[in-house]
């Protein structure tokens, strides 16, 4: 997708204007200059709220003016006669694949007698081959669709940014989040399953209801109501899905507010040594409950050999049986039969009647084979490891119980600290905003342990839905292909049960390797763009925990490489291991557990690699016989300078050309100035806007050489 131009009509703090953003071979990028509130930050949602919609509340210092209209004449409708109009637009052409498509988006004010009405509209056409423009649409559903299939909603997320997003993308911020998800479900084509997982559904949904027509009986069940009750578990089992999910992201939002709140604390003198102390206590926590976690899976573990404590006299039994009937090692039946077929005894004997029935009765009372020596070993072993088995599971239990009691202090401290905070008194100063955030975060902690109970509750109920499915479905098919009227139609529902469950993992199999290479591209970006890297630092997407999915994280590979020792020291690595966790899965765990904070420059850095890095993946050839696609994607960028010094600020600057194939960079002029130098040669146009005097627009002109 190529942007070539977008007009404006009284829209925000234009009255009207037009910039074109044209391609010239090694010439990617267009920049926008001009100074804070000239107008930047308002082109760059124009792109968004004109392909589909934007809340102009949500940007920073305009709450006054939530809306498309300029605020001027916004102003003068307020004073109009009831029945005045005025009306703003944006137009925008784009071309994708070779075709050119022009999108209109305008807003009709109205003065009513109570308020101002506002309308809406949007109309979308593109050029045919001979260079005719269609007939505009304007159902906004049909145009979303087909917005949908160039540039989908969610993609915005991560090609559009402002600098306050380009802070926050490190946190569990929803819209942060979205563009991690917007991504990896577009470029590996997730609509296309998910049209296919519904298809399916509709097909079972005509066949669940001709298999209900048939009353085969299956035990004291009719198959009717076997069919029935299949169906309901699959909805509690979509159900219970859903509700795990919206759990999963409140957990990582709730978790990302605690965070926020936690910072702003520490910013207010009030309460600031006490948020710190806080803050410590509530890593030293969160590390505690995950240490305490293994050592009881590894206690869980150990008492898997548990029985053996209860066979200590059972062997001991044993061992006095075999030193009772003690038999030499190697005389066994075998050896005798062998003597037995001798005419001569070993001894030089005669073989007559009587040693022949001596030696008979010797194979009645004789083991098979020496099995005396085997069992004594055994039961030796089985000794030595009891001995084992006990001392692990003391020693795991003394874990558990000194863990616990940690817990159990530093919880007393938090507590301790939080009753601080809210007894400060609020006498309208300071500490009044301290005293709301920290209500704020005592309602966020208990909203946070209720999802930390509800998580694995639900996890666990999905887990004895499916195997109670699994169960139902077996008894179904056993039914069904008993009977020769519903055997057909139930052959039917089986391959299409066995195509979602294909389509499921499909899409886990694409989102996971989508993802890994994504990891991989953010740390190459690292190393290019971030100063940081070379002292260490690196930078990962959680791919694993599903409360932290999609979040970004940056940690010392120092103290990772040093956890992953300890853990490997203490048993933790092999434990989690034999516990069915891949290794890469524990790797992200060491990683999470020593993720590190970032000022506000870092925030931006990382933003900085992971734009990079998902739009060198979008943009990389796949493979052809695979179904994930190559889209092309600009990148629109608003001051994306700022807080970003010395080494940082270098690399960036010079290394944004290569993003993608077009670049429009949205930035002041004092930053402009200084770093020319870095994109000039790379950029086709610059455009500069321009604050009119005594007035609230600004006016776009082309900046010469």
């Amino acid at each position: 997708m190529r942007i070539n131009s977008i007009s404006f009509k009284n829209y925000r703090c234009f009255l009207k204007g037009r910039i074109d953003f044209p391609y010239e071979p090694n010439k990617n990028m267009t920049v926008l200059v001009g100074p804070n509130g000239g107008g930047k930050t308002e082109t760059l949602f124009a792109f968004w709220w004109t392909l589909y919609d934007y809340d102009f509340s949500k940007l920073t210092n305009k709450e006054n003016t939530p809306y498309a209209l300029n605020s001027g004449l916004y102003r003068e409708l307020e004073q109009s006669p009831v029945g005045t109009t005025k009306k703003c637009s944006v137009t925008m052409d784009f071309e994708d694949n070779g075709v050119s498509y022009i999108v209109k988006k305008w807003c009709e004010y109205k003065k009513t007698e109570k308020q101002i009405r506002v309308e809406e509209y949007r109309e979308f056409s593109h050029y045919e081959s001979n260079g005719e423009l269609s007939l505009p649409i304007r159902d906004s559903d049909e145009i979303n669709k087909r917005l949908n299939r160039i540039i989908p909603k969610t993609i915005l997320y991560g090609i559009v940014f402002d600098g306050e997003r380009m802070q926050k993308l490190n946190t569990a911020d929803e819209n942060s989040l979205n563009a991690i998800k917007g991504v990896l479900s577009d470029i590996t084509n997730v609509e296309l399953l998910e049209k296919c997982s519904e298809y399916f559904a509709s097909v079972k949904r005509k066949l669940n209801k001709a298999l209900k027509q048939y009353e085969a009986k299956a035990g004291t069940k009719s198959f009717g109501d076997l069919v029935k009750e299949i169906e309901n578990l699959e909805k509690t089992i979509s159900k219970d899905r859903d509700l795990l999910s919206k759990y999963r992201d409140e957990f990582g939002k709730i978790e990302a507010r605690l965070e926020e709140i936690s910072a702003l604390l520490e910013k207010n003198e009030e309460v600031k040594s006490i948020e710190r102390d806080r803050k410590e206590k509530r890593e030293s926590l969160s590390k505690s409950e995950k240490t305490l976690d293994v050592f009881y899976k590894n206690f869980s573990a150990t008492l898997r050999d548990g029985y053996l404590l209860a066979t200590e006299n059972l062997l001991s039994d044993v061992e006095n049986v075999i030193k009772k009937y003690d038999v030499p090692q190697e005389l066994t039946v075998p050896a005798v039969l062998n003597i037995l077929k001798r005419p001569k005894c070993i001894c030089g004997r005669e073989m007559d009647h009587d040693a022949v029935e001596i030696l008979n009765k010797l194979i009645s009372i004789l083991p098979p084979d020496n099995i005396n020596s085997t069992i004594a070993e055994m039961v030796r072993q089985l000794k030595q490891r009891i001995i084992d088995v006990k001392e692990q599971a003391k020693a795991n239990y003394q874990m558990i119980s000194d863990c616990e009691r940690e817990i159990s202090n530093l919880k007393q401290d938090i507590a301790s600290l939080s009753a601080r905070i809210t007894s400060l008194d609020d006498d309208g100063s300071v500490a009044s905003e301290a005293i709301k955030l920290e209500m704020e975060n005592k309602d966020k902690i208990k909203r946070h342990s209720f999802l930390e109970i509800s998580i694995p509750s639900l996890e666990e109920n999905i887990k004895e839905s499916e195997s109670d499915l699994k169960h139902l479905t077996e008894q179904r098919d056993a039914t069904a292909n008993s009977e020769s009227e519903t055997g057909k139609i139930n052959q039917q529902v089986s391959y299409i049960e066995k195509c979602e469950r294909a389509l499921g993992k499909i899409k886990e199999i694409n989102k996971e390797t989508a993802l890994l290479e994504i990891n991989k591209k953010i740390g190459e970006a690292y190393e290019r763009l971030s100063e940081d890297a070379t002292r260490g630092r690196k930078i990962r997407i959680v791919q694993y925990n599903s409360e932290r999915r999609y979040q970004i994280v940056v940690y010392m590979s120092t103290e990772y490489d040093k956890l992953i020792s300890e853990w490997k020291k203490n048993g933790v690595y092999e434990a989690r291991v034999n516990a069915g966790i891949s290794e890469p899965e524990i790797e992200e765990e060491a990683i999470l557990a020593c993720r590190d904070a970032n000022s506000t420059g870092q925030s931006k850095i990382n933003t900085f690699a992971f734009v990079k890095a998902i739009l060198d993946y979008s943009n990389a050839p796949k493979m052809e016989d695979g179904i994930e696609i190559r889209k092309d994607y600009p990148l629109l960028i608003d001051a994306p300078f700022g807080d970003i010094s010395d080494g940082n600020l270098s690399k960036s600057s010079q290394e944004l050309h290569n993003f993608a194939n077009q670049v429009i960079l949205m930035i002041d002029g004092d930053k402009f100035n200084t770093l020319r130098s870095a994109f000039d040669c790379y950029t086709v146009k610059r455009y500069l806007f321009t604050k009119a005097d005594n007035s609230n627009y600004s006016t776009i002109s082309e900046m010469r050489e």
